[in-house]
């Protein structure tokens, strides 16, 4: 198991950086699982599905995992 994170970008802008639990479950994680994931934060943090609409993800590989 180990983390991936989610950088938000609006424009250029950094807005936002989830990290987020890779579970080790039955089904595999694919990158959109994440986004998804992302995008329903951005949700709960009060942004407008307008803006959501226009943020751009990039998904990786947390380097401080073990």
């Amino acid at each position: 198991m180990g983390r991936k994170v989610i950088d938000v970008f609006l424009w250029d802008w950094l807005i936002r950086s989830y990290a987020f639990d890779r579970h080790a479950a039955d089904r595999p994680a694919y990158d959109q699982d994440f986004i998804d994931r992302a995008r329903r934060r951005l949700l709960e943090d009060g942004y407008l599905a307008t803006v959501i609409a226009d943020v751009r993800f990039i998904v990786k590989d947390d380097a401080g995992q073990a």
